[in-house]
């Protein structure tokens, strides 16, 4: 059974992934994940979700 885990980001992290989505650049490299990563606390996978989520989330 896996523990119960935390579905929302903090401000923090969210004014960090929308900083880098508005200003640089709309799509991550390896690189930038991973340097995310390390700004937010959160794994690669979570970024990688979340800027596709934002992506599509901005076409609507």
């Amino acid at each position: 059974v896996r523990p119960e885990r935390s579905r929302r980001f903090t401000t923090e992290q969210i004014q960090i992934l929308e900083e880098h989505f508005y200003k640089v650049d709309k799509y991550v490299s390896k690189t930038t994940i991973d340097d995310l990563s390390t700004r937010t606390q959160l794994t690669p996978a979570q970024i990688r979700v979340w800027f596709n989520n934002k992506r599509t989330r901005e076409r609507r």
